[in-house]
């Protein structure tokens, strides 16, 4: 009988070698969590974490260790959300990406007079 892969192991996998799809889980999850999704945009945002190879760097920027960033992201942790907020960023910023309202995309579309 053939084994199955996770289709966690699956993501991880495609992230790891396709930057355009890391970029657009890390943007879904960041969406689901700012939407309220917590469960959802937590367990992409821990899938993508477990993609990137910068994950030292993010865990040395805040002075923790690499399973506690991981950590942060699970949905029974009672983290501050600062400290959320501040993984997010460095990840969108490692990413070139950045986060926006959507007044400021807004104003960015709009021609210039």
């Amino acid at each position: 009988m053939p084994t199955s892969r996770s289709f966690h192991d699956s993501m991880i996998d495609r992230a790891k070698s396709d930057p355009a799809f890391r970029r657009s889980l890390l943007r879904e999850s960041t969406e689901a969590i700012l939407n309220s999704e917590f469960d959802v945009g937590y367990r992409l945002i821990r899938d993508y974490m477990k993609s990137v190879s910068y994950l030292d760097q993010v865990s040395s920027d805040l002075g923790i260790e690499d399973d506690e960033v991981i950590g942060l992201f699970d949905p029974d942790s009672n983290i501050a959300g600062t400290q959320l907020v501040s993984v997010l960023i460095l990840m969108l910023r490692h990413e070139g990406m950045a986060l926006a309202t959507r007044r400021q995309v807004g104003a960015i579309r709009r021609p210039l007079s």
